[in-house]
């Protein structure tokens, strides 16, 4: 296993990076914030919707964990269950 100790010092650097020095982004999606300006987040309502549906989906699995904690053995027993009898059979 490798861990990497005393990296390279240039790899620290802390210098100013100005919008001459990001140039090449100019051609992308990226938009320069001017000091004191306000950071506005530009999202298009499918990108919000798809958040929102995934956000859903992570709290209805919580609930079932939850759930599942709370009436943990419940699940135990169909476990056992279905080990013993193969399950329900078509």
């Amino acid at each position: 296993m490798a861990v990497a100790v005393n990296g390279p010092q240039e790899e620290s650097s802390l210098k100013y990076v100005g919008p001459e020095d990001l140039a090449w982004l100019a051609a992308s999606s990226v938009r320069w914030v001017k000091k004191g300006e306000p950071i506005r987040l530009q999202t298009s309502n499918e990108q919000a919707s798809v958040w929102r549906w995934l956000a859903l989906a992570v709290l209805l699995v919580l609930l079932a964990e939850m759930a599942s904690a709370v009436h943990g053995d419940a699940l135990p027993l169909r476990v056992r269950w279905f080990r013993q009898t193969g399950g329900p059979q078509p």
